[in-house]
């Protein structure tokens, strides 16, 4: 039935592909938030949730702060990335910590580090502090 077809399609993709990515996901945002927020989402979930392992709630989209969010939104992104293609094609950031204050801009360059691990990342980034960073973590800093 022509109504069922996107439900059930999603369905199979979900078993084929959504673990791993959600894995991945979650890998990458406990590395972020030091293992205070993990992923979970399911077919049938309504979207990615978190939640604050501090306190055991459950988060949807809306309920996030605008730095969870963009937490969140980074490592689903990593996460695809492992998923896109056997070859590992390098993945580009332009200056997605920006926007973030101290902390969590740490806990982001951590994740990246770890995506680095598997594929070449090139980050284009202004913003010293955030090179400072990417440095501490071992990133190679190439003068423009």
């Amino acid at each position: 039935d022509l109504h069922s077809f996107p439900t059930r399609r999603s369905s199979d993709l979900w078993q084929k592909h959504a673990p791993a990515v959600i894995d991945d996901a979650d890998r990458f945002l406990a590395s972020m938030t030091g293992g205070r927020y993990r992923v979970c989402a399911g077919p049938c979930d309504g979207g990615i949730r978190v939640i604050d392992t501090k306190t055991g709630e459950k988060k949807y989209g809306k309920e996030w702060s605008t730095g969870l969010g963009d937490q969140v939104r980074l490592a689903m992104k990593m996460a695809i990335a492992l998923l896109l293609s056997a070859e590992y094609p390098p993945m580009i950031l332009d200056d997605v910590l920006l926007t973030s204050d101290t902390e969590r801009k740490r806990g982001g360059c951590r994740a990246i580090r770890e995506l680095s691990k598997s594929l070449q990342v090139i980050y284009f980034t202004c913003d010293r502090e955030t090179r400072d960073l990417m440095e501490a973590e071992g990133a190679r800093i190439l003068p423009v």
